[in-house]
């Protein structure tokens, strides 16, 4: 890519994830910017994950340093949060992505890994259950944020609704998914909004809502 080329680009993204973000940070764009075009990092190696940069704004705003933090589906958003020393527990059921964090995170001691089986739900009724093993451990009222990004999306927010403290998040990626419709019923007592802007490493854009329990 030509230099002129990157400057356009750099510029027109920079405009659309300012409009789209409430708070911005000019270095955490930067950052992220040069890794996905200059560095081309991973997400993993980015410590950035697979979604809008406007979502990343969000949860950078946040004081996300001691939080109770639980992840359904790991990757770029596991590094994300741990950077931030959050207290991470992740959900997750490929050994491939377990097997890629454990070298680069093996020393965090605020990160817990629950490894869990994935079976579709046209094959197996009650699928979801064998992916939720291990939630019932989780206190209510405990978590102060849910990154719902992973498999059986409806039905890991039904299962987390209880564990979120009062003033706490559920973040659902690709909220704008059909099958996802469910998570706007389950949620209609908790304040919403949708965060929108082109995706880490894609030339497309994504669309995630926030709830807050009130």
């Amino acid at each position: 890519m030509s230099l002129t080329f990157l400057y356009k680009k750099f510029r027109s993204d920079l405009t659309d994830t300012k409009i789209n973000s409430k708070n911005f940070s000019f270095f955490l764009h930067c950052k992220m910017w040069i890794s996905e075009y200059i560095l081309k990092l991973d997400t993993v190696a980015a410590g950035c994950m697979w979604t809008s940069y406007p979502l990343h704004q969000f949860l950078h705003s946040l004081n996300l340093k001691e939080k109770n933090v639980l992840e359904f589906g790991s990757g770029g958003s596991t590094v994300f949060f741990l950077k931030r020393i959050a207290n991470l527990l992740t959900f997750e059921h490929s050994n491939v992505w377990i097997e890629k964090l454990k070298p680069k995170l093996q020393t965090y001691d605020n990160w817990k890994i629950n490894p869990v089986s994935y079976v579709s739900r046209e094959t197996v009724q009650n699928a979801h259950e064998e992916y939720l093993r291990g939630l019932e451990a989780v206190g209510d009222n405990s978590l102060d944020l849910v990154l719902v990004d992973g498999r059986h999306r409806v039905e890991c927010i039904r299962a987390s609704i209880a564990k979120v403290k009062k003033s706490g998040y559920i973040i659902l990626d690709d909220s704008d998914r059909p099958e996802y419709s469910e998570a706007f019923e389950l949620l209609t007592e908790w304040e919403s909004f949708v965060i929108s802007g082109y995706a880490y490493m894609s030339d497309f854009k994504t669309h995630s809502t926030v709830w807050k329990k009130p």
